[in-house]
């Protein structure tokens, strides 16, 4: 079985994903954030951690019976559960269909939300939630995210519209890049896995390319080496059963 690996010296590391994607303009633009995990022991202070090779195909939906293309989803991996079920969310802008946008300035009658999804380990949607949030500022500048005390899952004529995480890779700054535009739920949400590929301006297929992100508990981040991708083909596994891609 193929395996990206990479290794971090940190004593705080609060989690370390791979990250898929292409290199467009000097940024890299992500398809796919997967878990990393321990390889082995850790040597001192540093550890070791890997992801199977990614098959290039990820998560993807279809807002309406009608519709003639698949949205693609750009979810982060945030957690594993015990039962093998996995944890993934998206940034998005979020209208709901039962909301009353009135007080809203004109042109942002839209929320701030996250799109959770748990899927199980043959990648079927267990649940969907969204969860609405307000940004506030502090007296220092300061950013905090404030979520809604209530949250349920899309439903049909709720409209979304979704954001991927990047990287500058020069500086090693997040940013979020926008996806699509607003689309209307004419069914209810489900996920499928189809095989993606991306173009340039010209329609000339992107390459894929890998790097590590760690972050540690005061979100610090450090980044591997950006290495160009293999396919593999292969549905790998480990000890809790089959892993998503």
């Amino acid at each position: 079985m193929s395996v990206t690996t990479a290794t971090f010296s940190d004593e705080n590391l609060k989690h370390v994903r791979t990250i898929y994607g292409n290199v467009v303009d000097g940024d890299f633009l992500s398809t796919a954030i997967l878990q990393a995990k321990p390889l082995g022991d850790k040597n001192g202070t540093q550890q070791t951690y890997f992801t199977s090779v990614w098959n290039q195909k990820w998560y993807t939906f279809m807002p309406s019976d009608t519709a003639q293309m698949s949205e693609w989803i750009p979810l982060v991996f945030t957690e594993r559960l015990s039962n093998g079920n996995v944890i993934y969310e998206a940034e998005v802008d979020y209208v709901n269909s039962t909301g009353d946008y009135s007080n809203y300035p004109e042109g942002d009658k839209y929320d701030f939300a996250r799109l959770e999804i748990v899927v199980d380990e043959n990648n079927k949607l267990i649940s969907n939630t969204i969860k609405p949030y307000n940004v506030k500022l502090s007296d220092d500048g300061q950013e905090t995210i404030v979520f809604a005390k209530t949250a349920g899952g899309l439903k049909i004529g709720d409209q979304i519209r979704f954001f991927s995480q990047n990287y500058d890779t020069t500086t090693g700054e997040l940013f979020f890049n926008q996806e699509s535009e607003f689309v209307t739920l004419q069914k209810a949400f489900d996920i499928q896995v189809e095989e993606l590929q991306f173009e340039d301006m010209d329609g000339n297929p992107l390459d894929y390319y890998y790097m590590m992100l760690a972050e540690d508990i005061n979100d610090n981040r450090a980044f591997s080496t950006l290495q160009k991708a293999q396919k593999d083909s292969a549905q790998p596994s480990d000890e809790n059963g089959t892993l998503p891609f």
